[in-house]
């Protein structure tokens, strides 16, 4: 479950002590309130359930959350060329004014990166480059994240293909939450060498994938050029993540 239905002016939403009032009775509803779960699955669901909140955009206000409604956060980093080649191939752009027109995260993350992203919006860009200062801005504030919450879960993407099952397994225990023989075979059925890797159009929010071909897909899809210029232009934030081998 996400956030999407409150109405946020912006993307990527900001939540702190100053503008909580805006919002939080909107968000402790979508939190606490009663889960409208197919009858089915009420059914069917004898374990205490955990809610799980998956919204990449709800990232800057991950320390928001923690702090109001004692959310344990996991957050998942991915290689500055994957996210590069995924907005890519599908044609995502992003509008900065999401980011310049919060003067609270303004003020408490992204200051340093206002004329850079004034210069992007006031000239021709591609996507590849908006991707390298949206990876830069948000992995700058993973970096911080990381120093402030010792007791939150940061995990590469990458390392997840690779590993899909040790690696949930590990995120299970962290979280205090039983892997049993379902849940090990859902794992395993969704990140299988027989899934597909690159999804049709029809397919592209498919959820069952060829993870171990997906962390490496961007090297066939991108350039060696557009590899470099990415590699270069996320320096050296993206060092603190990645090393050479991984490019």
């Amino acid at each position: 479950m996400g956030t999407d239905g409150i109405g946020f002016p912006h993307q990527f939403m900001y939540l702190c002590r100053d503008n909580e009032h805006l919002y939080l009775d909107a968000i402790q509803d979508v939190i606490t309130g009663p889960q409208r779960l197919p009858l089915g699955l009420k059914l069917g669901f004898h374990r205490p359930a955990r809610l799980l909140m998956k919204d990449p955009l709800a990232f800057f206000s991950a320390d928001w959350l923690g702090q109001t409604f004692g959310t344990r956060v996991v957050i998942i980093i991915r290689h500055p060329a994957a996210v590069a080649s995924s907005r890519y191939q599908l044609g995502w752009r992003f509008d900065f004014a999401h980011f310049l027109d919060q003067p609270l995260l303004m003020r408490d993350y992204l200051a340093p990166f206002r004329a850079e992203m004034e210069s992007l919006s006031g000239r021709d860009r591609d996507v590849i480059d908006e991707s390298i200062l949206l990876w830069k801005m948000i992995h700058q504030v993973v970096m911080r994240y990381r120093e402030d919450h010792r007791d939150w879960i940061f995990l590469r993407h990458e390392d997840l293909c690779r590993d899909p099952l040790g690696q949930f397994q590990g995120v299970f225990g962290r979280l205090g939450l039983g892997c049993d023989r379902a849940i090990q075979t859902q794992i395993h059925n969704s990140t299988s060498q027989d899934n597909i890797i690159e999804p049709s159009q029809a397919t592209q929010h498919s959820l069952a994938r060829d993870s171990r071909g997906l962390a490496q897909v961007w090297k066939s899809r991108l350039s060696s050029q557009q590899i470099e210029h990415i590699r270069l232009g996320v320096a050296p934030i993206a060092d603190q993540f990645y090393g050479s081998e991984d490019w």
